[in-house]
């Protein structure tokens, strides 16, 4: 069972030929999954129910998912063919014939997206009290996208489906805060993190819970989808059992790329604040996590050789826009989905 089932020698070695270089080397294309075979295009229209316009408000990891569908609507060989168009020119994402579609326009590629109303910062450290005023004055500075919730209304228009994730970008907010308490406000650099992860995660929770509030106003079915760590400690302590990743590695901070090792954390916040506010959850920890092996993916054209975050293509993204979709429409349809109810991936709601 691989990423591209039943395919020829010939096609599997075209496949392999449009990889980045470091993907074909670890051969993290494959991916293992019980005797399942990934869906077709015809599969998933069959799937989605007609005229969704599922919209993924998220970063460059949500739009892998994106360019799953996008290849496999398109007849493409291999999904890592297409994404740098979609990524870079928004081409248009194709629909199926019944106006079902997954998609992530561009207004929803977003990272750090806080709402105005509401807006605060505060510091644990009576010290650092000049840099949370300038969090306050001047979010952009230190990497917050502050949004009305009218302008998030309109740009999540005509959506019958929302599936919110924008971690990956959040240690930007903390490195900001973090050198700026150093210089400012005078702290060592080890104490000026601390207060920053801190101060950080308390502000990301109370934001993350008005987030899901003001999602409730929107008219469309709202998941929140966990993320997975990074590839970081794979890469540093070389071959380990990744589900030990798992358990572990939020525990070392040193070193992770894109401050990663908050990625627990966040998700177990952001998991309450969504279900309290009666939303649903898609929770990809550990289907994409115990598949930490299978990176590094390309993410954009100024890094072709990838990074620890985004993953291969074809390969474990493709099997995740499956068990997104069953996920969310899988009450809909008469089919076996059995596979998709283990531990490594479920849907929890209220």
């Amino acid at each position: 069972m691989t990423g591209v089932q039943g395919a020829s020698t010939k096609r599997a070695a075209r496949t392999r030929a449009h990889l980045w270089d470091r993907c074909v080397n670890a051969d993290a294309w494959r991916y293992e999954w019980g005797g399942r075979r990934l869906l077709s295009a015809a599969d998933l229209c069959a799937l989605v129910a007609p005229h969704a316009n599922v919209v993924l408000l998220g970063d460059s990891l949500s739009a892998q998912l994106v360019w799953s569908w996008a290849a496999r609507h398109l007849a493409t060989v291999n999904s890592s063919v297409f994404e740098f168009g979609l990524d870079r020119r928004q081409r248009r994402v194709p629909r199926c014939g019944h106006g079902g579609v997954v998609r992530q326009p561009a207004a929803a590629r977003v990272s750090n997206l806080v709402l105005a109303e509401g807006f605060d910062f505060a510091a644990s450290d009576p010290r650092c009290r000049t840099c949370a005023s300038r969090v306050r004055r001047e979010p952009a500075a230190f990497g917050l996208d502050v949004t009305t919730f009218d302008a998030l209304k309109r740009n999540l228009e005509n959506a019958t489906v929302v599936v919110v994730n924008q971690f990956a970008h959040l240690f930007k907010f903390i490195n900001a805060l973090a050198t700026c308490y150093k210089d400012v406000a005078a702290l060592t650099p080890d104490h000026a993190m601390a207060a920053a992860r801190r101060d950080a995660g308390r502000f990301w929770a109370a934001q993350t819970a008005a987030f899901a509030s003001a999602l409730r106003r929107i008219p469309a079915r709202v998941f929140y989808r966990t993320s997975p760590p990074a590839a970081d400690a794979l890469l540093a302590n070389g071959p380990v059992c990744p589900a030990d990743v798992l358990g572990a590695g939020a525990a070392r901070a040193a070193g992770w790329e894109y401050g990663h090792d908050l990625y627990a954390g966040v998700n177990d916040m952001s998991v309450s604040a969504f279900l309290a506010a009666g939303h649903e959850i898609i929770d990809f920890e550990w289907m994409l996590g115990v598949r930490v092996d299978a990176h590094p993916g390309p993410s954009l054209p100024k890094h072709p050789k990838g990074d620890k975050l985004h993953f291969c293509l074809p390969g474990v993204p493709d099997y995740a826009l499956d068990n997104m979709l069953f996920a969310i429409f899988g009450a809909r349809v008469q089919t076996e989905v059995s596979a998709y109810n283990t531990a490594m991936t479920f849907t929890r709601a209220l």
